[in-house]
C-alpha cells in the first residue's frame, strides 16, 4: 500500500480510537459523579425523613402495646412499683394517662390487670382490681372492673360505671364509632360469712354504646350472652356486627 495512502487510513483510525478513550473516560466519571451524589442523596433522605416523621408520641416512654396510624398506647413503669397505661394521639401529639396501679398497695399483694383496644382515633382500657385475700373481708375474692374510652381526636374520656362485680374482663373491644364489648368471666370468689356475695356462675358478653346524640356523659350497656363459665372466647368486631364463640359455633350481635 502507498504510504501517503497508509497514513491517511491510519491517522483517522487513530484520532477516532482517542476520541472513544476520551468519551469512555468522561462518561464513566460522570456516571461515577451521579452515583455517588444519589447514593448521598438516598443516605441523606432518609434518616432526615424518619427524623421529621418521630413525633412525640413515638418519643413517648414505655412498652407499645397497640398502635395504628391514629394512636398508639403504652405500658411504663414509674418509681419503681407503678405500672401507667396511657395512649397518645398522633393526630394532636397530645397523651392521656388511661389506668395506674402501684404494686405495693394492691390489695393483697396482687396487681391489677389492663385489658386493651384500639380502633381508629378510640382507644380502650379497663383494670381489673382483685379483691382482698382477707376472708373476714367483704369484698374478699372480688373483683371490681373500671373502663376508661379516649378519644384522642376530640382528647374526651368516657368512664361508664360496671353495675356486675366479680367479673375480670378477659377480652375487650372497640368499634370505629366508640361502642366497647368486652368478655367477663367470674373472678375467684369467696362469699362472706353473711352470704351476701354470692359466687358467679356464668361468663358474659357485655357491650357499652355511648349515647353522645341524646347525652354526652351517659353511656348505656347490655348483655348480649351469656354462657358457662370459660366458654365465651373469639370476641371481634366485623363491620357493625360483633360476633364471639360461646363452644358450639359463632354468635354474633348489632353493635353501634
Amino acid at each position: 500500500m502507498p504510504r501517503a495512502l497508509k497514513q491517511r487510513y491510519d491517522e483517522p483510525f487513530w484520532k477516532m480510537q482517542s476520541r472513544s478513550a476520551y468519551l469512555s473516560a468522561a462518561l464513566s466519571t460522570t456516571g461515577i459523579a451521579l452515583g455517588t451524589a444519589a447514593a448521598f442523596a438516598a443516605a441523606v433522605a432518609p434518616a432526615g425523613a424518619a427524623t421529621k416523621d418521630r413525633t412525640s408520641c413515638d418519643r413517648l416512654p414505655g412498652r407499645t402495646l397497640a398502635a395504628n396510624d391514629r394512636v398508639r398506647v403504652v405500658r411504663a413503669t414509674a418509681k419503681g412499683s407503678e405500672t401507667q397505661i396511657r395512649a397518645c394521639s398522633y393526630r394532636t401529639n397530645r397523651a392521656a394517662d388511661l389506668g395506674f396501679q402501684d404494686e405495693t398497695s394492691a390489695q393483697g399483694g396482687l396487681p391489677t390487670t389492663f385489658t386493651w383496644a384500639i380502633n381508629g382515633d378510640y382507644v380502650a382500657v379497663s383494670a381489673s382490681d382483685p379483691g382482698s385475700d382477707e376472708p373476714t373481708d367483704r369484698s374478699a375474692g372480688l373483683s371490681t372492673e373500671s373502663l376508661i374510652i379516649w378519644n384522642g381526636r376530640t382528647r374526651r374520656k368516657i368512664k361508664p360505671s360496671i353495675p356486675t362485680f366479680g367479673l375480670r374482663f378477659t377480652e375487650l373491644v372497640i368499634s370505629s364509632a366508640g361502642s366497647v364489648a368486652a368478655i367477663g368471666n367470674p373472678y375467684r370468689f369467696s362469699p362472706s360469712a353473711d352470704g351476701a356475695n354470692a359466687p358467679l356462675t356464668e361468663s358474659y358478653v357485655r357491650v357499652f354504646e355511648p349515647t353522645a346524640a341524646r347525652n354526652p356523659g351517659s353511656v348505656s350497656w347490655r348483655t348480649v350472652a351469656a354462657a358457662p363459665t370459660k366458654t365465651l372466647s373469639g370476641l371481634a368486631i366485623s363491620a357493625n356486627r360483633l360476633v364471639w364463640s360461646d363452644g358450639s359455633g359463632l354468635q354474633q350481635a348489632p353493635l353501634l
